[in-house]
């Protein structure tokens, strides 16, 4: 289950971004080349600090799950559009089709009135 709350409470409390992912060290050990990485915030006066503060690694920390999981529903939820706009489709379509038969059935009327007026004229 998507917990929006916590997830827009864990946004709100991080550092604006953007972020970047920068190489912080490289290391060669035992012939396997290694980089280790940080995560730096361009902030609006341009100025590029590191992340440090608890609500970042919480951010960072959840966003591997709940990244995921808000594409999971935000794909249901097209899913369910797609659905529910084939429907609205089909009930313009019967909409269309039944105010057709009622102008129909309207036209009639008229001429079923003339033609009794015509014969209540007749007698």
């Amino acid at each position: 289950m998507l917990d929006l709350p916590a997830i827009k409470k864990r946004c709100e409390a991080a550092t604006d971004g953007p972020w970047l992912a920068v190489p912080l060290q490289e290391l060669a050990v035992a012939g396997n080349f290694m980089v280790t990485w940080r995560v730096i915030a361009s902030t609006k006066q341009g100025v590029m600090k590191q992340i440090r503060q608890e609500a970042d690694a919480e951010f960072a920390a959840h966003a591997r799950s709940d990244l995921p999981a808000a594409l999971e529903a935000l794909e249901e939820a097209q899913g369910r559009c797609k659905l529910l706009e084939k429907g609205i489709r089909f009930l313009l379509m019967r909409i269309e089709r039944v105010e057709s038969e009622r102008d129909g059935a309207i036209r009639h009327e008229r001429v079923f009135r003339e033609q009794l007026t015509i014969l209540g004229e007749s007698e």
